[in-house]
């Protein structure tokens, strides 16, 4: 997909972005100058349970204006959040580096459906590089107050003129940072969120997928099923009740008329 857009002028938003692995991916996709590396950064930190690909396709070429791309990494986990920062700071990712490279932001917090200026909410303690930490997946951890942000403040505090794609995993808390980020889905095109009925009292509990998908759909989004190897099958178009019942799933949309919504429909085996 990144061949089939290669400008490297791009902002992802990865709310819930864990240990940064895709952050980092993102980065190297679209930086023409070759500065940073997914393959060191898996080095020194901890891959987590899915294997990852760290040959990627060679970025773009650059043009004099570009200001290369910008990856915001949002973490509540405190531990994980911390460990961010330090490998940020460790490889040089902390700063500007040569024109047109881009960027690496770091933001410690919690998204949700809606936050009060200075609200905080109590996240999971969990050890450093765990994946499960969620506002619904606490075990016997305990709590550390950490910032509460809606996606939509987010992107207003860091004047983020845009955000190009958005992805979301934040165990179970996913159909509520959705609602928190009505404003910025307006320019998102391309968007990846988890559902998560396998955690117990998460918000997909009390919320459907149709639901989600409805007001996606309303925002001009087709929606798929995210499978192995790039596999797709829409949701949104040949959407069924037993969708309701799915334990652990991806799901993956893009804005009708784009590049990338061209490049989902021509996988999806149920595209007329």
């Amino acid at each position: 997909m990144a061949l089939a857009d290669p400008d490297p002028d791009k902002i992802l938003l990865n709310i819930g972005c864990n240990k940064g692995h895709d952050s980092i991916a993102w980065l190297q996709l679209f930086d023409p100058q070759k500065q940073w590396s997914l393959e060191k950064w898996s080095q020194a930190v901890p891959k987590g349970v899915c294997k990852l690909d760290t040959q990627l396709p060679s970025p773009p070429s650059a043009s004099q204006k570009s200001q290369g791309p910008i990856a915001v990494c949002v973490e509540a986990a405190p531990n994980n959040a911390k460990l961010l920062m330090e490998k940020r700071r460790q490889f040089g990712y902390d700063s500007q580096g040569d024109p047109g490279s881009g960027s690496f932001q770091v933001i410690h917090a919690a998204a949700a459906d809606e936050a009060a200026p200075g609200e905080t909410i109590g996240f999971p303690d969990a050890p450093e590089g765990n994946e499960r930490a969620g506002l619904a997946f606490k075990k016997d951890w305990g709590l550390v107050q950490v910032p509460k942000e809606t996606v939509d403040t987010l992107v207003e505090k860091l004047k983020l003129p845009r955000v190009d794609a958005m992805l979301v995993d934040t165990e179970g808390a996913d159909p509520a940072v959705l609602r928190g980020s009505r404003k910025t889905l307006k320019t998102v095109r391309y968007l990846l969120f988890e559902v998560h009925r396998d955690i117990e009292g998460s918000h997909w509990a009390k919320e459907t997928l149709l639901s989600v998908i409805e007001m996606l759909d309303a925002m001009g989004f087709d929606c798929y099923w995210a499978g192995k190897g790039g596999s797709v099958s829409s949701v949104t178009q040949c959407y069924e009740s037993k969708f309701e019942k799915a334990g652990w799933a991806n799901v993956v949309c893009a804005k009708r008329g784009d590049v990338w919504w061209t490049i989902l429909e021509k996988r999806d085996p149920n595209s007329s």
